[in-house]
């Protein structure tokens, strides 16, 4: 139970478990399809789920400046730059002084699953072949104004899931 039941209100989108593995499931089904409309859709699972894998905000991968921002390491490991950090005006955290960019390597980053089928795993393909084919940067706007409208942008493109 939430501490404030009108806290409830604040959300854009719930995405419920089952939902999550709907999405996964149609981004390997798109791989494939090297098509525009496929690349698109693509794009905008890969953001879902990079939201989700790093429990970042819309803004933050709005924050995104290159498709390299986000990679696999070595031991196959999911990787990010983070840019921007909606609240941190002077791109610093103040409580505790961390500044931007901050390299989600290492212990910051996301282990792969288990196997080639393991959800996560296949979270990774879906995220890595929309990279391949250019397909993250996808939000409007500018580098500059991009981390603002991203929340709006996310929450309409997932209303479709």
């Amino acid at each position: 139970m939430l501490a404030n039941p009108e806290a409830i209100k604040e959300l854009r989108v719930s995405i419920p478990g089952n939902t999550i593995e709907e999405v996964i499931e149609e981004g390997k089904q798109l791989i494939p399809d090297e098509g525009e409309e496929a690349t698109t859709k693509l794009g905008h699972i890969a953001t879902i789920l990079m939201t989700l894998l790093f429990v970042i905000r819309a803004s933050t991968v709005g924050g995104m400046v290159f498709d390299n921002d986000i990679w696999l390491d070595a031991s196959g490991h999911l990787c990010m730059i983070i840019r921007f950090v909606k609240c941190w005006a002077t791109g610093q955290q103040k409580s505790t002084g961390k500044r931007l960019p901050i390299k989600r390597v290492g212990r910051d980053s996301i282990p792969p699953g288990g196997s080639a089928e393991h959800p996560r795993s296949r979270a990774f393909a879906i995220i890595m072949e929309a990279k391949r084919r250019t397909a993250i940067c996808w939000l409007p706007g500018n580098v500059l104004d991009r981390p603002y409208q991203a929340a709006k942008a996310m929450s309409e493109m997932m209303e479709g899931y």
